[in-house]
């Protein structure tokens, strides 16, 4: 592409424009439940129905669910999205017993995890799903950090923080 005259500037700002509207359609793609319920309810309601489906226990603990409500639809979307991954990823792949969401705020900053009990991986190794990626892609995109510690027949735990200062304003 180079040889033909390829700008990498004028790429570089393509993709970052494409990058940006795909984001705003995946936003205005939001489930309707996030227009009326709180987040919080939102969350605990996908965690029973995945209950449905999973022969182990799952275990949600909210601390402070008044500040996680009152954040942003389309960033509780992200959220919801990154939780949704973490644990349909434990519940298909981990064979685990016990899966733990927690979710923590003391205003400003934010953490949330998904831990749990089951074979766990080698987090060097290289993965064909999209699901671990894609995760990582929306905290970056908080932006956030997000820490995931696994081994192999010990588990797995997914962290994620971000602070509300850091997040864009509209």
């Amino acid at each position: 592409m180079e040889k033909d005259g390829f700008d990498k500037d004028s790429f570089r700002e393509t993709l970052h424009s494409l990058h940006n509207k795909v984001r705003n359609i995946s936003h205005a793609l939001m489930p309707p439940v996030f227009k009326y319920a709180a987040f919080c309810d939102i969350l605990e309601d996908y965690v029973s129905r995945q209950k449905e489906y999973f022969t182990g226990n799952i275990a949600l603990n909210i601390r402070h669910q008044e500040i996680w409500d009152s954040l942003p639809a389309a960033l509780t979307l992200d959220i919801y999205r990154i939780v949704q991954e973490g644990l349909s990823n434990a519940v298909k792949h981990a064979c685990a017993g016990d899966i733990s969401l927690q979710f923590d705020s003391n205003g400003d900053t934010f953490r949330f995890s998904i831990e749990d009990d089951g074979k766990g991986f080698d987090t060097t190794a290289t993965t064909r799903g999209i699901g671990l990626r894609t995760m990582r892609e929306r905290v970056e995109n908080l932006p956030g950090e997000m820490t995931l510690t696994s081994e192999t027949g010990k588990g797995t735990k997914i962290s994620v923080i971000f602070h509300l200062a850091d997040l864009p304003h509209p």
